[in-house]
Formats: structure tokens, C-alpha cells, sequence
């Protein structure tokens, strides 16, 4: 009865506190903000990459899939440091828990070196404060990505391309061709072409049947600017 008393009395004064004294809460509220904002980029990771491998679906006892995984979650947290490292990012923005357990859960079955980048890089901006616009959409497209498609993607941006087009000859100003891009990837023009349809299956590029043209979709360009630095 005692117990029941004192716990009705903490709770009136609780309710009393957050009635009169609202200044006291958003001072709490603003301190564990600020403590957040300014955690650093090797501690933020260390505690985010130390997530149990139970809380991201990973199959426990499954020997040489758990080592994996355990590897690749490595392979992501080092590359993605690097990121920031080289942007010289030293304050970051924590991820909601949601996004968070999601990319790793997604990005620790993948061991391949242009997925991995892509996944790094979509981490890293997506707690850098002056970059971030991660969008739950985004992780699910990259999650069925093939390597020749992150190629692609990397290309697409580091040349300024909008449009590939199947067509032999010079290409205009910011598009290129099947031909020439494959040249440049050192991929078969088959290949590359097979990217295109995935990617216009995934919503980042559309393409102009009448003219064989495959050109950025306002998605393609979200997702571009959600891993790299693109206008």
C-alpha cells in the first residue's frame, strides 16, 4: 500500500514538473540533442556497427554465412569512415534507428567491391549534416543492385551524364552512348544495356522508346545525390 502511495506521489510530482516547468524538459531535450550532434564519427560507428547480429536478421550458428556478414559489416564501417575522413566530417547526424538497422541488415550480405562503395557512400551521406536525404526507398533499390549497375551509377555522375542513348557517334553535351560508356567500363555493350532495363525497372532512368534514350528520372536523381555530391 506504501509502495502504491510513494509511486502516485513521484508521478503527481512528475505531472506538476512538466506543467509548471516545461523549461526543465526542453532543457533536457536540447542537451541529448547537442550530445548526439557532436558524437564523433569513429565513436557514432563503433556503437552502430556494434549492433547484435540477432537484431539484424542474421542467421545464428550459420558458420561461414555469420563470418560473411561479420566481414562485410567491416568492409562497410571502414570504407564509410574513409568517406567522412576525406570530407574531413567530424560532427555527424545519428541516423533514425529504423534507417540504421536497415542498411546494415541489407548491406551485410553484400561483399561485392562496387556494391560495397555504393552502400558506403550511401551511409556516409546520409549522416553527414550537409548531405543527408536518405529515404527508405533508396536502401531497397540499392539492395537489388548488381555490380555493373553501381558501375554505372558512379559513371553516370562523375562525367555529368543525363541520358544514354543507342546510337553510334558522338554524343551531345551531358549524354553519352551504349557504346562509349561501355568502352569506358570495360563491360560488354549487352551489359551494359541490361543495366539500363534494371535501372529503368528500379525508377532511376526512363526511357524514350521512339528514340532508344535512357534519361535521369527526379527518383534516379535523388538517389544520385543521396550517394554522391550531385546537382
Amino acid at each position: 500500500m506504501q509502495d502504491i502511495t510513494l509511486k502516485s506521489r513521484r508521478q503527481g510530482i512528475f505531472l506538476w514538473a512538466a506543467q509548471v516547468q516545461p523549461s526543465i524538459f526542453r532543457d533536457v531535450w536540447s542537451t541529448q540533442r547537442k550530445l548526439a550532434g557532436s558524437d564523433t564519427v569513429s565513436g557514432y560507428f563503433t556503437r552502430l556497427f556494434a549492433t547484435e547480429a540477432r537484431e539484424l536478421g542474421e542467421v545464428v550458428g550459420a558458420g561461414w554465412l555469420g563470418e560473411a556478414r561479420k566481414n562485410n559489416r567491416e568492409a562497410l564501417r571502414r570504407r564509410t569512415e574513409d568517406i567522412l575522413r576525406e570530407r574531413k566530417v567530424e560532427n555527424i547526424a545519428e541516423l533514425s534507428p529504423n534507417l540504421a538497422v536497415l542498411i546494415l541488415e541489407r548491406a551485410q550480405d553484400e561483399g561485392r567491391h562496387a556494391l560495397i562503395e555504393l552502400w558506403a557512400r550511401l551511409l556516409a551521406n546520409a549522416v553527414d549534416p550537409s548531405r543527408s536525404n536518405l529515404r527508405l526507398a533508396f536502401i531497397e533499390t540499392v539492395k537489388q543492385m548488381d555490380p555493373p549497375d553501381a558501375m554505372l551509377i558512379e559513371r553516370m555522375v562523375h562525367r555529368g551524364y543525363r541520358a544514354i542513348h543507342d546510337e553510334d557517334g558522338p554524343a551531345s553535351f551531358n549524354e553519352t552512348t551504349i557504346a562509349l560508356i561501355a568502352s569506358e567500363l570495360n563491360l560488354g555493350q549487352d551489359a551494359v544495356f541490361v543495366s539500363l532495363e534494371h535501372l529503368e525497372e528500379l525508377g532511376i532512368l526512363a526511357n524514350s522508346a521512339s528514340h532508344a534514350v535512357w534519361r535521369t528520372t527526379s527518383f534516379g536523381r535523388e538517389l544520385f545525390r543521396a550517394c554522391y555530391r550531385y546537382r
